[in-house]
């Protein structure tokens, strides 16, 4: 990933029943928030190089229910709007929250965005 070996972890552990075709998630606390934010960066950098190795956030299980429920719809966002096929339409998740054109929704406002979104 091209990232220092000197990286200081506070800690890691693994998480999850040992089970033999699944290989155990392993989260990792790094002492300075640049380091992580460097891997985090690079992340990218391993898709196609290896299978089984992925990096994402941890989130408490009440945040990752919310993402489940307003997933589909950043996804739909990315397809843009038929009606406006060159009109950009801006999407992207923060925490809980989904943000489209600069207008936040949340598990509780999905009935509030727009149509081309929600069908």
């Amino acid at each position: 990933m091209g990232v220092d070996h000197s990286v200081s972890i506070i800690a890691w552990h693994r998480y999850g029943p040992a089970t033999p075709h699944r290989p155990r998630p392993i989260v990792v606390k790094f002492l300075e928030f640049e380091v992580r934010s460097d891997v985090w960066s690079k992340r990218r950098s391993l898709s196609g190089l290896v299978d089984k190795v992925w990096i994402k956030e941890d989130y408490p299980s009440v945040i990752e229910e919310r993402r489940k429920i307003l997933t589909p719809y950043l996804r739909s966002a990315f397809q843009g709007d038929p009606k406006n096929p060159h009109g950009k339409v801006s999407a992207y998740m923060m925490l809980d929250k989904l943000v489209i054109n600069n207008q936040t929704f949340t598990h509780d406002t999905v009935h509030m965005i727009p149509d081309y979104i929600r069908s």
